[in-house]
């Protein structure tokens, strides 16, 4: 799901109740329990004790030059990228990093 879609659902959660405000992990688990995936008490509780991904996926960036993904893996994540940044009209907007 694209970012754009995914902010008025985050907003509307916000909105609610504060303990979306105070916790990522709260609003990952309301997010994704709207997607379908609904974890039992005991799965919560083992869930609200991990690490979290934003610090896996840092580790996983920092670490890429030493470990690199698939060349498939890499030409679909430019193709998801060049993908986000289509307007409405179709037309690509590229952005050079």
């Amino acid at each position: 799901m694209r970012s754009r879609d995914v902010e008025p659902r985050v907003e509307k959660l916000l909105q609610e109740a504060q303990k979306y405000r105070d916790s990522d992990k709260e609003l990952l688990l309301a997010v994704w329990a709207d997607e379908g995936l609904v974890l039992n008490p005991y799965q919560t509780s083992k869930f609200m004790g991990t690490t979290p991904a934003e610090s896996i996926t840092r580790a996983r960036r920092e670490l890429k030059k030493q470990y690199p993904a698939s060349e498939v893996v890499d030409q679909a994540r430019y193709s998801n990228f060049v993908t986000e940044q289509q307007d409405h009209s179709g037309n690509a907007q590229y952005r050079f990093l």
